[in-house]
């Protein structure tokens, strides 16, 4: 009975592997940057010095930023929402599908019933749910590397997920700083036109011009937080379902099973015999 369930495991499957879907893992790597690349990071970035500080603004940005609402309204305005949710946007008529089929007939059934809209079209919140769901994040403390793979089932859109959430996360901080940037250089432009000591006006021309640097790499094209050390790129082969862990589980399972059900026969059949066996006399 063990074997005969092993085996009806093996083929479950099979059967499962032959009809799922295979998706795609596209990712990238990155570590902060080292502490002659962080000098100049503004404001928040001089809370802390050497390799305390970039860590600090590497997990800052990596932690905070990506998995904020703001990184998905910028990929919503990039049009993530027609590339991620493809199979229900019709291109040609430029709207959403309303899903068809008894299963989704039950589901608005419901849904009307407890009060809630039958059908919604995709939006922000169900592109960070699906982000949230797909998106494995990998920490190595040894080197401080981020390792971030998203996955879906066309490689292409995979890959472009990986592509736009690195760049989106860093615009972002981007933003942020210059804006806090742009505000110290007005600042100290304005105690120049007042101050009349000669050492302190030296002190804030040096401070400014440090600012001016930091306004320069944050308009340059170059990662502001972190360095990237592996680059997202397209995958050519699927990432799952796995064939050896889809069979290694169902065939457990199926064994699992047997050894259950076969415990339960030997205990039913031996309750029965004693239940039926003859009273000898002494």
């Amino acid at each position: 009975m063990v074997v005969l369930f092993g085996a009806a495991g093996v083929l479950t499957g099979e059967i499962y592997l032959a009809h799922a879907k295979p998706y795609y893992s596209a990712g990238f790597t990155v570590v902060p940057k080292e502490s002659t690349d962080a000098q100049g990071l503004g404001t928040q970035a001089r809370l802390l010095l050497g390799g305390q500080l970039a860590d600090r603004i590497h997990f800052e940005v990596m932690q905070l930023i990506m998995d904020s609402d703001r990184l998905t309204d910028e990929l919503v305005k990039r049009g993530a929402l027609q590339m991620v949710f493809a199979s229900r946007w019709d291109a040609t008529a430029h709207q959403w599908r309303q899903p068809s089929g008894i299963v989704s007939r039950i589901s608005g059934f419901l849904h009307n019933v407890a009060g809630r809209p039958t059908w919604e079209a995709p939006d922000g919140q169900a592109l960070r749910r699906y982000i949230d769901g797909h998106t494995k994040k990998t920490l190595l403390k040894s080197s401080n590397a981020v390792t971030i793979r998203i996955t879906h089932d066309d490689p292409a859109v995979a890959y472009w997920l990986a592509q736009n959430v690195l760049s989106t996360a860093d615009g972002l901080y981007r933003a942020d700083e210059s804006k806090v940037v742009e505000g110290r250089i007005a600042h100290l432009k304005g105690l120049l036109e007042t101050e009349t000591n000669s050492a302190y006006r030296q002190n804030l021309i040096s401070l400014l011009q440090t600012e001016e640097q930091n306004r320069m790499m944050l308009s340059s094209g170059e990662n502001v937080v972190s360095k990237v050390v592996e680059a997202p790129v397209l995958p050519t082969k699927p990432a799952g379902p796995s064939f050896g862990l889809t069979l290694a589980i169902t065939t457990g399972l199926g064994v699992f099973l047997g050894a259950v059900l076969a415990v339960l026969t030997a205990r039913r059949a031996s309750r029965h015999l004693l239940r039926h066996e003859p009273v000898r006399a002494v």
